[in-house]
């Protein structure tokens, strides 16, 4: 006969205590785990918008080359203006490029300039242009918030 205790055969209480606290920090690390997958999907989501953009304006400029960029846009043709610039852009004051926002993005800005390359040489004397291609929103501290492209274009190639 034993020593007088019944065994139920169930769980004692400290068993059960200590098996409630290692669920609950189980629960708690893949409640964070979670939250930077969110976190981090978000940020991912909104660099793919903000490239894809860049590199959609990116082709236009490809596509107008050297000779479009300095006789086509500005140059009151509306064939080309409107179809590589269409009036949700705004000439920039210098009118060496465009201006746009980006409602998939928060507070999502972007410009597309054009200077002479090297910055130094007159726009009458350059045979080369830069273009930039300038994306940015509001984003964490933490994460980046900027998409930034360059290419030339040089006259006589498009």
């Amino acid at each position: 006969m034993g020593n007088g205790h019944a065994h139920s055969g169930g769980f004692s209480l400290i068993e059960l205590l200590v098996s409630s606290v290692i669920l609950g920090l189980s629960l708690v690390a893949l409640s964070q785990l979670y939250m930077s997958a969110m976190w981090t999907y978000q940020k991912a989501r909104k660099l793919s918008i903000a490239t894809n953009r860049a590199q959609f304006e990116l082709e236009k400029v490809d596509n107008l080359g050297y000779e479009g960029l300095i006789t086509g846009v500005n140059s009151g043709n509306p064939t080309i203006e409107d179809a590589y610039f269409p009036s949700e852009y705004t000439y920039l004051s210098s009118k060496m490029g465009v201006a746009f926002t980006i409602p998939d993005l928060p507070n999502g800005q972007g410009t597309v300039s054009w200077q002479p390359y090297p910055s130094n040489t007159s726009l009458s004397s350059c045979k080369i242009l830069q273009a930039t291609i300038d994306i940015q929103w509001d984003g964490s501290p933490k994460a980046q918030s900027r998409v930034h492209l360059i290419t030339l274009c040089a006259m006589g190639y498009k």
